[in-house]
């Protein structure tokens, strides 16, 4: 939602993505557009695109060190210092920003679960 009430718009995300320097990346989900360093809280340990996603970038966007397209897939690994909960719910926040399937590995619970978007829905497997 932006400032004034009104609903976030695909064009108010292309706004803000000529003016913000290329430090800086953009996510749109749930309505709302997250404006976030490169390499904050949100990058994966480990992400996939596949060509098609790739090649429908502007050549400008591929030649980015960070480039701002979604992965299809992430992979993170649990530290010490970061909770479950807080592990969970970035990996839930991947999924809303269009990410198609993730695995958490935590070595200190020793389990892997698997993220999956289905029908709009997101299905974990432990």
């Amino acid at each position: 939602m932006r400032v004034d009430g009104a609903p976030v718009t695909i064009k108010d995300f292309e706004e803000l993505t000529t003016i913000l320097p290329s430090s800086y990346k953009l996510d749109l989900a749930d309505n709302k557009i997250i404006i976030m360093p490169v390499g904050a809280r949100t990058d994966p340990d480990v992400s996939v695109v596949l060509a098609t996603r790739w090649n429908a970038l502007l050549v400008n966007d591929q030649n980015e060190a960070f480039s701002s397209v979604t992965p299809n897939f992430v992979a993170e690994i649990r530290s010490d210092n970061n909770s479950e909960d807080y592990c969970h719910q970035k990996m839930i926040d991947y999924m809303n920003a269009d990410v198609e399937e993730g695995i958490l590995i935590d070595p200190l619970n020793q389990t892997v679960t698997v993220y999956r978007v289905q029908e709009d829905n997101i299905v974990m497997i432990v």
